[in-house]
């Protein structure tokens, strides 16, 4: 059961249905609260003290030790220590009613897994439209366990979390530097203060992100801009091609590059792996040649649209990764 989604678990989701087939699907993204009710998440997180009977018939306690319990199941999720205090799934949903500025259509996922264990609200952030055939679509991703395994986390990601294995992709997805993480021990305040004060750099990220990319939409490009663009971001990527490599066309890192720029070009020229036709010819068409690459030729990841995971090196912190790479050569042409 990859999705780990249980029958104590509920989720949501705006438009259309998940690969395992499971929860309630709504026309379209609802609210924060709606989607709390639909998603089964109106259960509490409580805090229970520990007692255990011997064979002689006496009781002990747990000491400083508690467990954390779902209220509504009576699962037991994990053990803490006294004081500990637990950010609720009403708190999450809080949180994400004020992130989302009260929108009646923000959600488009929200759910949990393993028994409640880790609960999600996935938010709409906005949509960059390159062109009126070419649309990217990045998330806001606020995740909470109860199961002391992880902080309240919130980030913006490229995929659209439906299961156990996109909460792990959406989380992958972040670092230290494009994500809050909370202790489940702050107050409220706290908690919405720093989230408002992070907010503005995906915000600015996106729309940084969408007004270059229309630029290199409308930008073309020469085979002699091409060939050159492909051989600096591979270099970026890879290192620089030394002139050993270069008069040695037999060894491993000319091999490798013959290979994978051979790829991108070939991308390059199929209509059919274009992302807009409207953009063919581009500098847009020639960054997402590679991004075809990366995303879908050298790795493949369920549940992550074409549109999505073009900007996930960009927007979301993968340093090094080839896609961001690409992005940087790509944003030099049109500079």
């Amino acid at each position: 059961m990859a999705h780990e989604i249980t029958e104590n678990d509920g989720l949501v989701l705006a438009g259309k249905q998940a690969w395992h087939g499971l929860g309630i699907v709504l026309p379209t993204r609802c609210s924060v609260p709606e989607a709390l009710k639909v998603a089964k998440l109106e259960w509490k997180v409580e805090v229970a003290e520990i007692e255990a009977t011997l064979a002689t018939g006496a009781k002990v306690g747990g000491g400083d030790h508690r467990v954390v319990v779902r209220s509504d199941t009576q699962e037991i999720f994990a053990a803490c220590k006294h004081g500990y205090t637990p950010i609720q799934n009403q708190d999450v949903a809080d949180l994400a009613f004020e992130i989302s500025e009260q929108s009646d259509h923000a959600v488009e996922t929200a759910g949990s897994i393993r028994g409640g264990r880790k609960m999600w609200f996935l938010l709409d952030i906005g949509t960059i439209a390159v062109a009126n055939d070419d649309i990217v679509k990045p998330y806001l991703f606020i995740c909470a366990g109860h199961d002391l395994s992880m902080r309240l986390t919130i980030g913006a990601i490229a995929t659209r979390v439906v299961c156990a294995n996109t909460v792990a992709m959406g989380l992958s997805e972040m670092n230290a530097d494009t994500c809050v993480r909370i202790k489940h021990t702050a107050s409220s305040a706290t908690r919405l203060a720093m989230v408002k004060d992070w907010l503005a750099k995906p915000k600015a990220a996106v729309k940084a992100y969408g007004a270059t990319a229309i630029r290199m939409a409308e930008a073309g490009v020469t085979d002699a801009q091409l060939q050159a663009y492909f051989t600096s971001v591979w270099q970026r990527a890879n290192g620089t091609l030394t002139a050993n490599d270069i008069q040695d066309p037999k060894s491993r890192r000319s091999q490798k590059y013959a290979n994978e720029v051979g790829q991108w070009l070939a991308n390059f020229r199929d209509d059919s792996r274009q992302t807009g036709v409207s953009t063919k010819g581009t500098v847009w068409s020639a960054y997402n040649a590679i991004t075809q690459y990366a995303n879908h030729e050298r790795t493949v990841r369920s549940e992550a649209s074409d549109a999505s995971r073009r900007v996930e090196g960009v927007l979301f912190g993968t340093a090094g990764d080839l896609n961001k790479a690409a992005y940087e050569a790509a944003s030099a042409l049109v500079s």
